[in-house]
């Protein structure tokens, strides 16, 4: 799959979208949420297509390989049964016994000859297993190159823009504040990191799949309990049936119990819509509150429950222009569509909000360096893009269906956005998007142990980054950051109980205490002002194997090519452990100049072991994981790194 071919199509402005927004009006279930479900199929389908094609090199040798392995199978099975080696190792058991009894000795010639034969076979079965295991390694070597070039995030947003959204990088810094005053009515602080997110626009309105930490204080409840011996006098028949009394020992339990104020970053993912549609109407569904709103559709409002979130109510007329009659119908249907399990809706300020409790596969998809461990290379081919198409449909599906719960009312999907607090109506032509470089975007890609770990604590909780201050000059940022975390130690509280036999007892409840820690780091990030064609990498130290290994990866192909041949490219990817994922092949790397794999050598070589290198679209990441740096070594590195810049032009 050639790289200028996939960065021409994330380039472009325009799309192939055939979305009828006056349609979706309409019917915003059949004409928005149906037709993307099929198309979305359609284009996953469509992708893996021509991805299969365009790797078909590989997908071929690797077939070819599994022929020759199940063919080696089969002649070793073969062989064993032409030479009847069951039947002689049968044979040879038995003359081996009858030997005890001297008449075997009459076999003899015949036990020698077996026993060659089991000998020559056994020569020839482990020759032919060293065979199908050195072609299985290249199999399965063929088999992560293939798979390579594949990146969820890169599948995700052209299938996007085929549907007929925009694709973003920017974040407005804004959201938090608002989603936090607004809606979780806490501290903006205590969302403490966007973990992953995507930004998209339809029609003009600004969508951002978000998810994010957010730090909450939960009190946790420890126990113990032990027993306690006491003595106690009971009465007993003896023989005679007269009453006699004895001293026993009886055990009385107590339980005693520790309260920890315990902080937990808990994971939150809301689908968020902007919108000027009367910012004070603030309102819920499937909300706590008892007293929901009466519609004129009475399953609608048995249903969805809509309940203002003001401690004021507001007039009816506002929600009513929301909920209108037909989108009444219209949510009812989709309802009853998925049987009940639909998302819940929040109309707070300027954001409609869609929660969803399926973070999970959307920052997994977004985890660039780790995806390819999920790749089975003992699978076939087919059963591991079938792997990789099941998670796009599952997120895609999810997100899909989340869209549409935010857009079913007509105030939203008629509405033209704009920044000027105006709500419009209306379809106008897209005014083109100034790009800006977003560090809450960076951070969410670079919020990982290969860029910046904790050096003197073992963090108990996930970590996140924290700018402390930015300073930029001629394009380069230099930011201070904090790696934040909570570390726990195992403690003991001796807590006194009092029981009713054994009187006040002290008790060992083990506990957790959390501490809040952080540690400096530095962050330098070099942007892509000229729109050079960047290729995806990273260079870390911490990375003791990359799941891509170029090398590794290419070492059976690697003669073809004399350009590759190059001692320096070899000793390049093999000592940087050089991670690539965005579709390189050896088109692409043919008319790279050979100055690209100097310039990764020598990066490589000013880099100590806390500096790592991070290179996408957007720039490239020089990250130290210390607080403190060598200015000099710095800017050595920084000069050597936006020579790239040139040989991506």
């Amino acid at each position: 799959m050639k790289q200028e071919t996939l960065k021409n199509n994330q380039d472009e402005n325009v799309n192939d979208s055939t979305l009828d927004f006056n349609e979706i009006t309409k019917e915003p279930i059949a004409n928005f949420y149906e037709k993307l479900i099929f198309e979305t199929d359609e284009y996953i389908n469509n992708f893996f297509d021509n991805y299969l094609k365009e790797t078909s090199e590989f997908s071929n040798k690797v077939n070819n390989f599994e022929s020759i392995i199940e063919a080696k199978k089969n002649a070793l099975y073969e062989t064993k049964l032409e030479k009847k080696i069951k039947n002689k190792k049968i044979t040879n058991f038995f003359i081996g016994i009858s030997f005890v009894l001297i008449f075997g000795f009459f076999f003899i010639k015949t036990f020698k000859n077996n026993r060659k034969d089991i000998k020559e076979f056994k020569n020839y079965e482990k020759q032919q297993y060293d065979e199908m295991f050195n072609l299985n390694n290249q199999k399965e070597n063929l088999i992560k190159t293939l798979f390579s070039f594949f990146d969820y995030d890169l599948a995700i947003n052209l299938i996007l823009k085929k549907l007929g959204f925009q694709i973003k990088d920017t974040f407005e810094d804004s959201l938090i504040k608002e989603l936090s005053n607004k809606f979780l009515n806490s501290n903006d602080k205590d969302i403490v990191s966007i973990k992953s997110y995507l930004s998209l626009v339809y029609k003009n309105t600004p969508i951002y799949d978000l998810s994010f930490y957010k730090r909450n204080f939960r009190n946790v409840v420890t126990s113990k309990t032990e027993s306690f011996p006491y003595s106690a006098t009971e009465t007993y028949t003896k023989s005679d049936g007269s009453v006699g009394f004895r001293v026993v020992t009886k055990y009385e339990q107590l339980t005693a119990y520790h309260n920890e104020n315990t902080p937990f970053l808990d994971e939150n993912n809301f689908l968020i819509l902007k919108t000027n549609f009367i910012n004070d109407l603030n309102f819920s569904t499937f909300g706590e509150n008892k007293k929901y709103i009466e519609f004129e559709n009475k399953d609608f409002s048995k249903k969805y429950k809509v309940s203002f979130l003001d401690k004021e109510n507001k007039t009816n007329s506002e929600i009513l222009q929301y909920f209108t009659i037909k989108a009444q119908e219209d949510y009812v249907n989709w309802h009853s569509k998925f049987k009940g399990d639909v998302p819940r809706i929040i109309k707070s300020g300027n954001m409609v909000i869609v929660p969803s409790d399926h973070s999970d596969i959307f920052s997994g998809l977004k985890n660039k360096i780790n995806y390819l461990y999920q790749i089975n290379i003992e699978d076939q081919i087919d059963t591991n893009i079938n792997k990789l198409k099941d998670n796009i449909r599952y997120y895609l599906f999810n997100l899909i269906k989340r869209l549409t719960t935010g857009i079913i009312s007509p105030v939203i999907n008629r509405e033209w956005y704009n920044n000027k607090n105006q709500y419009i109506i209306g379809n106008f032509k897209l005014e083109k998007e100034i790009k800006q470089n977003n560090l809450n975007y960076l951070l969410s890609l670079l919020n990982r142990n290969e860029y910046f770990g904790f050096l003197q604590n073992t963090p108990s909780r996930p970590s996140w980054l924290q700018i402390d201050s930015s300073i930029k000059s001629n394009n380069v940022n230099f930011i201070k950051l904090k790696n934040c975390s909570y570390r726990h130690e195992d403690l003991i509280d001796f807590v006194q109980v009092s029981g009713i036999h054994v009187g006040i007892k002290t008790i060992a409840v083990p506990f957790k205490r959390f501490y809040y820690i952080e540690e400096n780091k530095n962050l330098i990030h070099i942007e892509n002002t000229n729109n050079s064609k960047l290729i995806d990498f990273v260079i870390s130290h911490k990375m003791n194997s990359s799941p891509y290994s170029f090398m590794e990866n290419y070492q059976n192909e690697i003669k073809k090519y004399d350009y590759l041949k190059d001692s320096l490219i070899q000793n390049s990817c093999q000592m940087t452990k050089l991670w690539v994922n965005k579709n390189i092949n050896f088109n692409n790397l043919e008319q790279l100049d050979l100055n690209y794999f100097k310039i990764v050598e020598k990066i490589y070589e000013l880099c100590e072991n806390n500096y790592s290198i991070h290179c996408n679209k957007m720039g490239i990441s020089i990250c130290v994981d210390n607080a403190e740096y060598n200015p000099t070594l710095l800017n050595d590195i920084i000069k050597v790194c936006k020579q790239l810049f040139d040989v991506f032009q």
